[in-house]
């Protein structure tokens, strides 16, 4: 049957409090703390924080804690940013999505506007061809060659 590791609570002469995790045997905690063994992650052997006794404050003070507990509490305070950053954004979006839908709107009246322009010319080139060629088509938007130049129009 597998040891269950356990949290110990060293305290040495200096006023430190060392939270040790490792299996229930005071003196391997003990190693851990003289050697300054640290632990690499939650489930990992090895002192997860030192406190320090201050006489006049109530509750013992961090001197220094495990790396992995840093990382995590760095990690919480930018996942609590991101989504404040989110939630601003979200605040604003109903603006920015009526403006990106005007300058949509707008520059789609400006391509319609343009296939229009564009659209009266073409059909004013086969009027002048029609004419110089003295042609008459039933089907007006139809291409036709233009011997002159050797294209289609």
């Amino acid at each position: 049957m597998p040891r269950k590791h356990t949290l110990h609570e060293i305290r040495d002469t200096a006023g430190r409090i060392f939270e040790v995790y490792c299996p229930p045997n005071e003196k391997e905690a003990w190693r851990l703390a003289r050697h300054r063994i640290w632990a690499t992650s939650n489930s990992h052997v090895g002192i997860r924080r030192i406190l320090r006794t201050i006489s006049g404050e109530r509750w013992p003070v961090l001197e220094e804690e495990a790396i992995y507990i840093t990382a995590l509490r760095d990690g919480a305070e930018k996942k609590r940013a991101s989504e404040e950053l989110k939630r601003q954004a979200a605040a604003g979006a109903p603006e920015r999505i009526a403006k990106r839908k005007a300058a949509e709107d707008a520059a789609y009246v400006l391509r319609v506007e343009q296939m229009c322009i564009e659209r009266e010319i073409r059909r004013k080139k086969l009027e002048a061809l029609d004419a110089r060629l003295g042609r008459h088509r039933l089907l007006p938007n139809l291409p036709t060659y233009d011997p002159f130049t050797n294209e289609w129009v």
